[in-house]
């Protein structure tokens, strides 16, 4: 087995036509320049030996290896673009090339990020469920690339798996996909719409990748819920004064009233209140660490704890002692000692919509009320980006390494100062 290097050795039938010959390495300001023609064409990687490209006429562009098996030549996919990132491809090509040339048939078993092509995978496609290829690619790839794998793995349960738990990956179609995305956005969830679009396009080119599947259906898969508008929404001081002094009576589980509540506190986001383990505080000397795994940016983001916010955490460690987590989940469906999740502080908003009669919001938008507070009593903007882990995208800020501990703190104590004077 060999790779092929030359496209004048390239078979002639109709499978392999319309190659356009090109000298350039790949790059993805390269790949991203290359358009749909009327007959579909392949581009190779010069620096990299058999690694090409397929574009389509409807602009769909796939790698693939292309190597030698006994005179014929042989085309491999590796994966689409760019689901598939030209990293991931080199990647993949160079584990593909070292077991060619050790004499492997890399068409038996695939590397991963690869799939291979041919009978060998056919058993296992055929008998891989939708709730199988769920599973693997909640064990493969979201516990270990998402910072908040559960909040996923819930959306695929509930608007996936639920439909599809025993129907064969290989059945699905994009019309499949297409009538299951209606669904959600005929209930008014046009967000969670574009949240399921994008998730079940990853897991089936997951599966791909993986060689659980020979393509994906979901490739450029559009948004079923439309462009997402920025939201705005705050809430202004009466609002305030009703959202906290009717939480206690709204019949939400205390883990959920005291996480809206310091999310309000803290202005920090809903995930990284709902996820905060008690390992990252230190009560002593008032600071929350939020670990660069979890945060948005990358990065640890060291918050300030106020006075009210100490109360709140308090009041946790005597409801629910020694947990892992801050704020433990009571869900009958949770994971023994696993944490609240951010689905159930804007479902508990929404159920209690009624009660506290007010215009529509959601957890995020009790940060942003939080920022827009501070702002209002005199903290600079630069002092609430960094409450807020914002990156700030200038040059200063490369050269800025100053830690805004005490201005944070500072902040956040006129923002404990602001609640309690409008409550």
């Amino acid at each position: 087995m060999t790779l092929r290097e030359d496209a004048a050795a390239e078979h002639s039938g109709a499978d392999w036509h319309a190659r356009v010959p090109q000298r350039r390495p790949f790059t993805d300001k390269y790949l991203a320049s290359l358009k749909p023609r009327p007959r579909r064409y392949d581009v190779l990687d010069p620096a990299r030996k058999g690694l090409l490209l397929r574009v389509t006429s409807n602009g769909t562009k796939t790698f693939f290896l292309r190597y030698q098996r006994s005179l014929k030549p042989v085309r491999l996919l590796i994966g689409h673009y760019p689901a598939v990132s030209l990293r991931l491809a080199y990647e993949t090509h160079a584990d593909l090339v070292k077991r060619l040339n050790r004499g492997e048939d890399i068409r038996v078993t695939s590397p991963p990020g690869a799939c291979a092509a041919g009978a060998a995978a056919e058993p296992a496609a055929a008998s891989l469920t939708v709730a199988d290829l769920a599973e693997e690619f909640a064990k493969r790839y979201l516990r270990l690339e998402r910072k908040n794998p559960r909040e996923a793995e819930l959306v695929i349960q509930a608007n996936i798996v639920r439909y599809w738990r025993k129907r064969p990956a290989k059945s699905i179609t994009r019309r499949d996909g297409v009538l299951l995305l209606d669904r959600v956005v005929d209930r008014g969830k046009k967000v969670m719409a574009n949240r399921v679009a994008a998730l079940l396009s990853q897991m089936f080119t997951f599966a791909v990748e993986r060689g659980m599947l020979d393509a994906s259906p979901f490739v450029s898969m559009p948004r079923p819920g439309g462009t997402e508008k920025s939201r705005r929404r705050k809430l202004d001081d009466a609002e305030i004064r009703v959202f906290w002094q009717k939480l206690p009576r709204s019949k939400l589980n205390s883990e959920v009233r005291i996480a809206l509540k310091l999310i309000l506190v803290t202005a920090q986001r809903p995930g990284e209140v709902a996820l905060a383990a008690w390992s990252e505080f230190d009560l002593e000397r008032k600071i929350w660490t939020i670990p660069p795994e979890r945060s948005k940016n990358g990065q640890e983001h060291r918050v300030p704890l106020s006075d009210l916010a100490l109360t709140l955490i308090r009041h946790l460690r005597r409801r629910f002692g020694e947990t892992q987590y801050l704020i433990p989940s009571r869900c009958w469906n949770a994971r023994n000692g696993a944490p609240i999740t951010v689905r159930a502080l804007s479902q508990g908003i929404r159920d209690r919509r009624k009660y506290f009669s007010l215009p529509a919001f959601t957890p995020h938008d009790l940060r942003r009320t939080a920022a827009s507070l501070m702002t209002a009593n005199g903290v600079p903007r630069l002092h609430v980006e960094k409450v807020l882990n914002h990156t700030i995208d200038d040059v200063a800020e490369i050269y800025d390494r100053h830690n805004y501990a005490d201005e944070k703190r500072v902040a956040l104590e006129r923002l404990a100062q602001a609640l309690v004077s409008r409550l």
